[in-house]
């Protein structure tokens, strides 16, 4: 082999490492932020749900079983959609401890 064929396999092999791994960092990239969209589009999905639903924690609102069931489930999941801010799982452990009226003010009164 000659010099000037071991500088190109070198400087081939230099090149494709180098574009492999820029190939690879903007995958990544992507993925975090993709993820990152996700997580915040899961809280604000609960969040309008939680809000479309609050009226089932007024008494003087007169609340059918699917109500009841929607606000459940969005109370359910915020553990799981939240797990990454413990002051809110603290608020919502705390608020499921109270009593249906005071829900909605321990939800809001800590926000």
């Amino acid at each position: 082999m000659t010099p000037d064929q071991i500088i190109t396999i070198v400087a081939s092999i230099i090149a494709g490492t180098i574009g492999g791994a820029a190939a690879m960092g903007t995958y990544l990239l992507g993925y975090w932020n993709t993820e990152r969209t996700e997580r915040r589009k899961q809280k604000v999905d609960l969040v309008q749900e939680l809000m479309a639903s609050r009226y089932v924690l007024d008494s003087r609102y007169i609340a059918s079983d699917v109500d009841v069931r929607d606000f459940n489930r969005a109370m359910a999941r915020i553990p799981y959609t939240f797990s990454d801010n413990k002051d809110v799982i603290q608020a919502s452990t705390g608020c499921l401890s109270a009593t249906r009226m005071t829900i909605y003010f321990c939800f809001w009164r800590r926000h």
